[in-house]
């Protein structure tokens, strides 16, 4: 999420939290939802439209399947983080924590060799 979304987003869920009206609390959920909807990250020749669950790398559709999708907005919202194999059962595939599997390695290698391995290092 650019900076200024995330700042909007932060001062959003802070205000939900505090807010006793159930009815402003809905339009905080509303407009929460319009952040994300109009969530672009550009990478190099990579561009991700969260909203609209789009890749495209030089102007052309890159076909992710729905899982390689959530994967990688799991990973563009948590840029500059590091992230755990129990947090990506839990958050990208489902999983109860304490689930032992290589799924996870296996896909992300599958999944790099097949889309990302030409993917620009940093966002622009």
């Amino acid at each position: 999420m650019h900076k200024t979304l995330a700042h909007e987003w932060r001062e959003l869920c802070l205000e939900a939290v505090t807010e006793t009206d159930s009815e402003r609390r809905i339009a905080i959920v509303a407009e929460l939802g319009r952040i994300l909807r109009n969530d672009v990250h550009e990478f190099g020749s990579l561009l991700v439209d969260v909203g609209h669950a789009r890749v495209r790398r030089d102007g052309k559709p890159v076909y992710l399947t729905n899982l390689e999708f959530r994967l990688l907005r799991h990973f563009i919202e948590r840029a500059g983080s590091p992230v755990s194999r129990d947090e990506l059962l839990r958050s990208v595939w489902g999983y109860d924590s304490g689930a032992f599997t290589r799924t996870v390695d296996m896909h992300i290698y599958t999944a790099f060799v097949r889309n990302w391995s030409r993917m620009p290092r940093g966002p622009n």
